[in-house]
């Protein structure tokens, strides 16, 4: 999503009950990657131990079940470090894999919890930057090679 993507979604759900979730997929053995399971299972629990209402828990334990099999899994793709999904007792409004890492949190409230996504989109184009699309001056890289810019050494 984009910045201005995000400010809406979180404007059209302010006023549903809404299962914010995040999680830390990153993953560097690949038998552990499923490892996201129990962190999600831990995360909702904590989440649903918050709720003393029984109908809101009710409500809860739909949006949760959402989750149980999310289409965009987390650990699908190697390069994923994070992983979002946001569900409503009617259905999962938003999941996907984040091109950072994010810590793991879940999160029942009114509206969307968008701040580790606003983090992420700061991230992602913080480190995205860092690699230059131009050739340093004084460097014989072909135009367009992507180079990284280093300090110079003394």
């Amino acid at each position: 999503m984009t910045p201005r993507e995000l400010a809406a979604f979180a404007r059209e759900g302010a006023g549903a009950r809404t299962l914010s979730v995040y999680l830390d997929a990153r993953v560097t053995d690949p038998a552990m990657r499923n490892a996201w399971r129990p962190a999600l299972t831990t995360a909702l629990r904590d989440a649903r131990a918050a709720v003393a209402d029984e109908r809101e828990r009710a409500a809860f334990d739909r949006a949760a079940a959402f989750l149980e099999q999310p289409l965009t899994a987390p650990g699908g793709v190697w390069g994923a470090r994070g992983w979002v999904a946001i569900a409503t007792a009617d259905g999962l409004r938003y999941a996907a894999e984040l091109p950072v890492r994010v810590p793991t949190l879940a999160v029942w409230r009114s509206g969307p919890v968008v701040s580790p996504y606003v983090r992420v989109l700061k991230e992602h184009v913080r480190s995205s930057s860092r690699w230059s699309t131009r050739a340093p001056r004084g460097s014989s890289a072909t135009p367009g090679a992507r180079s990284r810019r280093c300090p110079k050494r003394r």
